[in-house]
């Protein structure tokens, strides 16, 4: 997939109110939204990568592990395109991958199923459940 994949995918995401910048890595890009979870894309062949995470604040996760992993499990059992994981420090971790090139329709609806498992699941699922693990 030529580079111009990744690009056209940030194109994208500015029409839709995204900041796009470049880490220092330079081959990923960071968007960041003023009322949406910022993320971090990366195109690895002909898969770009979705990338994001919550950080703990405190040890009520690390405390009550089956509980968080349980969470978790319930995270992946209802999402659409995305997959929840925990890391060392017991963050929450969150990726995706878009397969193939770009396509404004098929980018577009990507993009519906990933917000619905940030913005809707996760947050919904966040002030129900997860804000037990994690201070705000």
């Amino acid at each position: 997939m030529p580079q111009a994949t990744l690009d056209l995918m940030c194109e994208h995401l500015k029409f839709l109110g995204y900041e796009i910048f470049l880490t220092e890595e330079q081959e990923r890009r960071y968007a960041r939204h003023q009322d949406k979870v910022s993320f971090v894309l990366k195109q690895i062949d002909d898969v770009v990568k979705f990338f994001s995470r919550v950080e703990v604040r405190d040890a009520r996760a690390k405390n009550n592990m089956e509980e968080y992993l349980e969470f978790i499990n319930t995270l992946n059992t209802d999402a659409l395109v995305t997959r929840f994981y925990k890391d060392e420090n017991a963050n929450l971790l969150f990726v995706s991958q878009h397969l193939g090139h770009y396509d404004k329709v098929m980018f577009a609806r990507f993009l519906e199923l990933w917000e619905f498992d940030l913005q809707y699941l996760l947050l919904r699922k966040m002030n129900a459940e997860f804000m037990r693990f994690f201070s705000t």
